[in-house]
């Protein structure tokens, strides 16, 4: 089955965290950056897809791999 992995895409997660936050609000401070990875084993690609927007917003997210 194959396995995704995506990495965050800094710009729509500071996007949508000034939306939900406010504008009066400064993004927090990230030494590392966005350090994270999502990786989803799914049968393609939709189910991938149906399983990331179960659990995140699927945009905040951008494919960096694809494992058979």
């Amino acid at each position: 089955m194959p396995k995704y992995t995506f990495k965050p895409n800094y710009e729509t997660v500071a996007a949508l965290y000034r939306e939900n936050a406010g504008p009066d609000i400064a993004l927090p401070e990230t030494p590392n950056g966005l350090n994270a990875v999502l990786v989803v084993t799914a049968e393609n690609e939709d189910e991938c897809l149906s399983i990331r927007n179960m659990i995140t917003h699927s945009p905040s997210w951008e494919l960096i791999s694809e494992e058979q």
